[in-house]
């Protein structure tokens, strides 16, 4: 018996795709760390001892990637999956944990094993694979897929953290250990469900269905025949072409062959038939029409026949009817095809020197991409696209305090921490979420590299104007939003840049060498900042970010696809 998931997705897989977005949606919980550090710090830890779990946790979900992608080719993207799905279980051993042992800065040890290393590397195990999975099956949207699917993650993290504290208000009714154990069994349920539909279009089962379909269209092309007319000459016919014998003919049973002789013989009959017919059946005035086979039914009778009708007696011209012709004898003149016109992103992608048509690149191994300077290229490219988002994330509840005060002496300690609270829970997470999906939009239409060139440029500009946007709160929340448009679109375009680099037939095993640059601006961009603010220069750390986003440009323009004749280190 057959595996039932494997037909269901050859069928339909958009389900795919629903079933990698959900599975993201879970993985979301990673960044809802922020949501259980208050009680932590109630319980005696120090703010520097929930970092290190965090720090830890995003260290090993990146790392882990590389080995989630390597492991894929050999057992399959679904048990990578269904592997991956063990994350939930540091959630419910820490719940467990919390629920049955106080909660104290004795618990730093086994917290960070369950939640820092055990559920970040389950959570970077998997990551990488629905992404690879949904590219190939929809290559023609391969940035609007990846979209969708990260787009769940920065969604999840958002939902995960509301639904604890401010809408669900989990963690006040239920309390923390219980939240923990309802959000672990719920991530591995859905996660291991949603694993099944994880199959990838190269899967020798999905290969059989495609090929046993193939040859059903053709059998079924070869087996259809139309008449070009039928008795009054009027509409056409579509049949099944009958099983001849050795002389061409059909045998008939007796009460076939009464039919027939009791009627007029029709060149169809005479066409299917032949010797069969009886010898003094009447015949039909006019001359047998042989069968054409053909694989489409034309629309009307004008299609058929080029034959012009007979001329009148008060017409002046004799010409005859010409005889139809049709297939090799005669060929109609075809309209030449439309010019398409270059639109606006096609145009700008032409204007930079992108050139899809001649851009044939190498599906290449991870060996030939890490000794490819366009990989250097692209890590780079990625470690200074996130590290902005990084640094606004380490800084937000800190930074827009001083902005906001300069704009408004008035406004209360409470006002300040609602509207940086709301910057970073509403716009940021929002923003996040969407530059996903419509970064991947434009991706589609113009490719990856023009694309980077574009957000090199308007990352710049959002960064460094984010010093002066933080001293309002409509202002503020705004700049939160744009940064995080951008944050959240290199997410996107990443994934995409590296099929157009090395290949899609290798972009999960490959790309996961490219996140793993998010690791140190995880580490880089708060850093920067907190030595920075040290000294009150808090503001340079942005123009440093908004400077660095200009490397990306200038990167993404040197970018060429990898060929096997061009390796940089031979």
């Amino acid at each position: 018996m057959g595996d039932p998931f494997v037909k269901i997705v050859f069928h339909a897989p958009f389900l795919t795709l629903i079933a990698a977005v959900c599975i993201h949606f879970c993985y979301g919980v990673a960044y809802a760390w922020s949501v259980w550090t208050p009680m932590l710090k109630d319980a005696g830890w120090t703010s520097l001892e929930t970092q290190i779990v965090f720090g830890a946790m995003g260290f090993t979900l990146n790392l882990t990637a590389i080995f989630g992608g390597l492991l894929s080719k050999k057992i399959g993207p679904r048990s990578v999956s269904m592997l991956s799905s063990l994350f939930g279980l540091g959630l419910i051993g820490t719940g467990l944990y919390i629920k049955y042992s106080p909660l104290s800065r004795g618990s730093f040890g086994l917290i960070l094993v369950l939640l820092g290393f055990w559920q970040g590397g389950m959570t970077g195990l998997g990551y990488s694979v629905p992404l690879a999975v949904t590219m190939k099956w929809f290559p023609k949207h391969r940035g609007l897929a990846s979209g969708l699917v990260v787009s769940g993650f920065a969604l999840g993290s958002m939902l995960w953290i509301k639904l604890a504290d401010d809408w669900g208000r989990l963690l006040g009714t239920i309390g923390l250990a219980h939240t923990m154990l309802l959000y672990g069994g719920v991530f591995f349920g859905v996660a291991l469900l949603c694993s099944f539909f994880l199959v990838s279009s190269t899967h020798p089962g999905i290969e059989a269905l495609r090929a046993a379909r193939q040859a059903t269209l053709h059998t079924t092309k070869n087996a259809l025949v139309v008449s070009p007319r039928d008795d009054a000459g009027v509409e056409l016919q579509e049949t099944a072409a009958p099983q001849t014998t050795d002389t061409d003919t059909v045998a008939m049973d007796a009460s076939e062959g009464e039919e027939v002789a009791a009627r007029p013989l029709t060149p169809a009959d005479v066409a299917v038939y032949g010797d069969a017919l009886p010898s003094d059946a009447p015949a039909e005035a006019g001359p047998a029409e042989p069968l054409e086979e053909i694989t489409s039914a034309p629309e009307s009778l004008e299609e058929t026949s080029s034959c012009t009708p007979e001329p009148s007696k008060e017409s002046l011209s004799n010409e005859p009817c010409e005889a139809p012709t049709t297939g090799s004898q005669a060929e109609e003149p075809t309209a030449p095809a439309p010019v398409k016109r270059a639109g606006c992103c096609e145009a700008f992608g032409r204007c930079i020197g992108f050139r899809p048509a001649r851009d044939q690149v190498t599906n290449a191994t991870i060996k030939q991409m890490l000794r490819s300077w366009q990989y250097y290229l692209a890590f780079a490219s990625m470690l200074i696209c996130t590290m902005s988002g990084q640094l606004l994330i380490g800084s937000m509840k800190i930074y827009p305090i001083a902005p906001l005060r300069r704009g408004d002496p008035t406004m209360s300690d409470d006002d300040i921490n609602f509207y940086c609270s709301t910057a970073m829970a509403i716009f940021f997470a929002v923003g996040n979420a969407a530059g996903r999906i419509v970064w991947a939009f434009i991706a589609d239409r113009i490719g990856a590299r023009p694309l980077l060139i574009l957000m090199g440029v308007t990352n710049s500009v959002c960064v460094a104007l984010f010093t002066v946007m933080a001293s309002h709160p409509a202002s503020l929340w705004v700049g939160s939003f744009l940064v995080a448009f951008h944050y959240g679109g290199g997410f996107t375009l990443f994934p995409v840049l590296c099929s157009e680099l090395f290949g899609l037939r290798n972009v999960g095993q490959n790309y996961p060498f490219i996140l793993f640059s998010v690791s140190f601006s995880a580490v880089l961009g708060p850093v920067l900042g907190g030595i920075l603010d040290g000294h009150g220069l808090m503001d340079l750390a942005f123009y440093v970010g908004a400077a660095s986003s200009v490397l990306v440009a200038l990167f993404a323009c040197l970018m060429r696809p990898l060929r096997p004749a061009r390796r940089a280190f031979p």
